[in-house]
């Protein structure tokens, strides 16, 4: 078990290069993480969790708010990858419909859910805002570095998971993000049920146009949170923004990869030449740079520790 808070959510955010916005609210995801007490809606100085095997049947992970400004965070339980039924459905179209969002720093707007069906199934989510980064399976039940990548506009909204919570065998994600409970909708004559509306009112009540989302595996979040001050490596994501960037795509240039862009933001072009170099060097094509990798490009002596 561990606790997240302000202070390992703030290490953790330096350690990546996300960038704080302005509005007060920032929602996180934890890949493989679950908050002890899955009914508790409140914003807290620290919550506790425990990691878990994610295993794309029983909801698995962790959805959170963190208040920037009151220095508190809440935590609900989810699912940050898709139904197990979901991938299977996908095999036959090549992976088409079905995604896994790879761990990154993206963006969502408050809209309604889903988009492709009429008001009676409609109702208030959270909206994907510009690409995200996500891998396709065409050939197994699991995501993994063999997976195509894309960074592309595939609909992941986050959203309710229609799942009473972590013990049931079910929630609906084709690759969206879900927070376990049931929305209230005309379809179905559906009422609000769970902690789905309670993160709702929680995020939403911060009023603002746009919550940017971190998803993280929930070991690095342990990691934050336990580690002793100085001992906490940097790790970069799509994403990411700053002078670490640069100086990685500085790097990834002078080792073979002379179209790349330098300018200190970790998007589409700097995370193709990340899983080509990572592939081409051995290691796990992740997208993420981490000090292995860092080694690998020839600057991991100066890698920072946080």
């Amino acid at each position: 078990m561990f606790a997240i808070g302000h202070k390992a959510l703030d290490r953790l955010f330096r350690a990546s290069e996300f960038a704080l916005p302005a509005e007060a609210a920032v929602l996180f995801g934890l890949r493989g993480a679950l908050p002890t007490n899955a009914f508790d809606p409140e914003l807290r100085d620290e919550r506790n969790l425990e990691l878990g095997v994610v295993d794309n049947v029983h909801p698995r992970c962790a959805i959170g708010v963190w208040d920037t400004k009151s220095k508190t965070v809440a935590v609900f339980p989810g699912s940050t990858v898709p139904f197990i039924a979901s991938i299977q459905q996908g095999l036959p179209k090549q992976g088409q419909g079905t995604n896994q969002v790879m761990e990154s720093y993206v963006a969502y707007v408050p809209g309604k859910h889903p988009g492709n069906k009429g008001p009676a199934f409609q109702y208030p989510a959270f909206i994907q805002s510009g690409d995200f980064p996500h891998r396709r399976t065409a050939d197994d039940l699991d995501f993994d570095q063999d997976d195509a990548v894309f960074v592309a506009f595939p609909g992941d909204n986050l959203h309710a998971a229609f799942s009473e919570g972590p013990g049931q065998k079910f929630f609906s994600s084709f690759g969206c993000q879900v927070v376990c409970g049931f929305p209230k909708r005309s379809h179905g004559n559906i009422q609000d049920m769970g902690m789905w509306p309670r993160f709702r009112d929680l995020a939403m009540g911060f009023r603002q146009k746009s919550y940017r989302y971190a998803l993280v595996q929930g070991r690095e979040a342990q990691v934050a949170a336990t580690t002793p001050a100085g001992a906490l490596a940097a790790k970069l994501y799509y994403g990411s923004r700053g002078a670490l960037t640069e100086k990685v795509q500085k790097a990834l240039k002078a080792n073979g990869f002379p179209a790349i862009g330098v300018d200190g933001d970790f998007g589409r072009g700097t995370l193709t030449a990340v899983v080509a170099f990572q592939k081409r060097s051995g290691l796990d094509g992740d997208g993420i740079v981490g000090q292995n990798t860092a080694d690998a490009l020839g600057i991991g002596d100066a890698w920072p520790r946080f």
